[in-house]
């Protein structure tokens, strides 16, 4: 699976607290977002879960060969699993790029179908009440998702108590539709929502904007 934009941003856009010590990657895939932040909360270990086989092997080599290895670690496992048995551990901060196309025809191959509709791996639902039994009660929770796929994702976290603190549209030229939303929540029920806009291309898809490229400078060494 390769390193998708989506994910990318996500790693980018989340904000880390410093007082941050257990973070929580649902759904790690190959474990960039989980690499990310542990190059962005160097005092935090960081716990990543995913339910695939060839891929939390891949996470694993991934971290394995980091400088971080000793604050990273990975379960082949789904987020249900793992919240059932993780009992004493409150997080200070989930984080997922969780499956998208709900309502859309599924994949030939399994693996990406799982990775892909969160009708057959892990719904919305799901995401929300497993991150809220999970996280501390100072703990957020950041996704991305499409950006149709927003109200029921707010719907589905205010259902566990968990409320939209920040927001930031997506859309990879001015001319576009919104495409991503990023999303933070927390069990903070009276936080005041912070509204942003991200444009990824300036005037062209061969040229990135300022925003883009300073979200992102200390990761992409083009940037």
């Amino acid at each position: 699976m390769k390193v998708n934009t989506d994910g990318v941003l996500l790693g980018a856009w989340a904000k880390i607290n410093p007082l941050d010590r257990q973070i929580l990657d649902i759904g790690t895939g190959t474990g960039v977002i989980a690499l990310m932040m542990a190059q962005r909360a160097p005092e935090s270990f960081i716990m990543a879960v995913e339910i695939d086989k060839e891929s939390s092997l891949e996470a694993e080599r991934n971290f394995t060969s980091s400088k971080w290895a000793n604050r990273l670690k990975v379960e082949n496992t789904s987020i249900q699993a793992f919240a059932t048995k993780c009992k004493t551990i409150k997080f200070d901060h989930i984080i997922s790029n969780p499956p998208y196309f709900d309502q859309s025809l599924k994949s030939e191959k399994e693996r990406k179908s799982v990775a892909r509709h969160s009708d057959c791996g892990l719904s919305f639902t799901e995401l929300a009440s497993c991150s809220a039994n999970l996280l501390s009660e100072t703990g957020r929770l950041s996704v991305v998702i499409p950006y149709l796929e927003m109200e029921r994702m707010v719907e589905e976290a205010a259902k566990s108590g968990l409320t939209i603190s920040r927001c930031t549209y997506v859309r990879t030229t001015k001319a576009k539709q919104y495409k991503r939303v990023l999303l933070e929540f927390s069990k903070e029920q009276d936080c005041a929502l912070e509204e942003r806009l991200l444009t990824i291309h300036s005037e062209s898809v061969s040229s990135y904007s300022e925003e883009y490229r300073e979200l992102l400078k200390d990761f992409y060494l083009a940037f």
